[in-house]
């Protein structure tokens, strides 16, 4: 049996490096660097567009990248139905590669690397997987931590899935709708109009940051004991 178990951990194991070098050789790592370009292929690909799409995502997203970068960029390239099918496909799949990965590939490495607040939910779950995974899952949307977490839980692959989906479709939902919508208002103005509100975030950024150093300041002397 254990050489069975090292077996099925090393073929999941190139299974994930079979994915990585796919998205690759693909073009797919270096289709969100240049938007015009994404799109263009993609759309002359046709259905093999939208495997390379949903490939990059399941890979791409399980190693950090923000879901919403790849929710956009399906809702740049393609109609929103199908931007919302490709997009609700790859963080199933980046979601299910996380777990399978956490638990049947790297269980203890994984474990070992979970902030100890994490590791403590699997305690606290009990017969409300589904109910945990769903709310945790709108707070944290498809953060790679929560993957991980879930796969060295004792919960079940079944609740996961399921629990998942269900959060994923409103998310996805709006994100599409809403990436949509930015795309289509920005395309129709010129960047000239654009430079006045871009200025005014970068002035409350400003702001906002010198704020809190000068409350950081402010504090520090209370925080001091004497010699």
């Amino acid at each position: 049996m254990p050489a069975r178990s090292t077996t099925l951990k090393i073929a999941a194991l190139a299974a994930v490096i079979a994915l990585a070098v796919g998205a690759w050789r693909s073009g797919a790592l270096s289709l969100f660097a240049d938007p015009e370009r994404m799109r263009d292929l993609l759309l002359t690909q046709g259905a093999l567009g939208y495997a390379v799409f949903v490939v990059a995502f399941v890979v791409l997203q399980a190693l950090g990248i923000p879901m919403m970068a790849f929710v956009a960029g399906a809702a740049y390239v393609w109609p929103k139905p199908v931007a919302f099918a490709l997009s609700l496909v790859g963080i199933i799949g980046s979601s299910c590669l996380g777990f399978g990965f956490s638990r049947f590939v790297a269980r203890d490495w994984v474990a070992s690397r979970l902030p100890p607040k994490l590791r403590g939910v699997d305690q606290k779950i009990g017969a409300r997987a589904f109910s945990t995974i769903f709310v945790m899952r709108l707070v944290f949307w498809g953060n790679p931590f929560v993957h991980a977490l879930f796969g060295i839980s004792k919960v079940r692959f079944a609740d996961y899935f399921l629990a998942s989906l269900a959060a994923y479709v409103p998310i996805i939902a709006a994100g599409v709708w809403a990436s949509g919508y930015a795309i289509d208002f920005i395309k129709g103005r010129p960047l000239s109009e654009w430079l006045p509100y871009a200025g005014g975030l970068l002035l409350v950024a400003g702001g906002y940051r010198l704020h809190r150093a000068g409350a950081k300041r402010r504090r520090e002397p209370k925080n001091k004991t004497p010699a």
